[in-house]
């Protein structure tokens, strides 16, 4: 696609997270009928990641508190792997737990490990919003980690609606190598994930 067409989505999403009382009736119709989910795929002369952050005014997201980023890397996948059988659930409180922060705003979903894309069905509700978003119990007071804390003390409610758009940036990993992951492990569930993201490509 061209950068025209991706600058106007831009500006709408931005528009939408900044000052959504401002926006015209076809400008919200317009937000209505995107995706919620953007792909990056970071490559080494990031120009792409600069043209996405210029486009949703990045900074002024932050500086308004409408922007939470969550690292996936491998700290993140060890700690899931200590938790055995529950790592599932654990993968999807952690993006529960950024999801509440990032509500009516943006979440960026940092990737530099792939084994995120195990768990394509998690990351396919956050955009889909058809339903809320239900918090996963503990299992016993052995799997209880920070983000269950946060939960038991009444700081993430046990269900929300999420309204928030999401931008995954793919740091350090080919494209092919993530859509051949993603179906290995995913059974259906990349393709559709992939009906509610849309993968940012930019064409002179």
């Amino acid at each position: 696609m061209d950068k025209e067409y991706y600058e106007s989505i831009f500006s709408t999403v931005s528009n939408h997270i900044l000052n959504p009382d401002g926006m015209e009736e076809g400008e919200k119709l317009y937000y209505q009928g995107l995706r919620k989910g953007c792909i990056v795929v970071d490559d080494d002369s990031g120009e792409v990641l600069k043209f996405v952050k210029k486009g949703l005014r990045y900074k002024e997201l932050i500086r308004a508190g409408k922007l939470y980023k969550i690292l996936i890397n491998d700290t993140w996948s060890r700690s899931l792997q200590n938790k055995g059988q529950t790592s599932g659930h654990e993968a999807w409180n952690n993006l529960i737990a950024a999801a509440h922060r990032a509500n009516h705003g943006l979440l960026v979903i940092h990737i530099m490990n792939i084994e995120i894309f195990g768990h394509c069905w998690d990351l396919k509700q956050l955009a889909k919003q058809e339903y809320d978003l239900v918090f996963c119990e503990p299992q016993s007071h052995s799997d209880v980690t920070s983000i269950d804390c946060e939960f038991i003390n009444g700081l993430i409610p046990e269900r929300f609606p999420f309204d928030g758009n999401v931008l995954l940036v793919i740091d350090g990993i080919e494209w092919d190598h993530v859509k051949k992951y993603a179906k290995e492990h995913n059974s259906g569930e990349f393709d559709a994930m992939m009906q509610f993201y849309s993968r940012v490509r930019i064409e002179d």
